[in-house]
């Protein structure tokens, strides 16, 4: 079972790629839209693309912890 290893790895980051793409995605799509309800160009769109790198960051953070063999805080 030990050659089965590098494709979990594989799967794993490949995982974390498309969770950080999506989130960050989504924090465009909504501050694109905001702004363009309150005009308030590109305010909101910089606010959604933190706001939305910053949780992918979070999510990756609390998937990598169970492979390090941390506790949840």
């Amino acid at each position: 079972m030990k050659s089965n290893k590098p494709w979990k790895a594989a799967a794993f980051v490949g995982v974390i790629g498309v969770d950080l793409a999506v989130l960050t995605l989504a924090g465009f799509w909504t501050g694109r839209y905001v702004d363009r309800w309150l005009g308030s160009d590109p305010a909101f769109l910089i606010i959604g693309v933190l706001l939305g790198l910053g949780l992918g960051i979070y999510t990756v953070i609390r998937m990598i912890k169970p492979f390090l063999g941390e506790d949840d805080d």
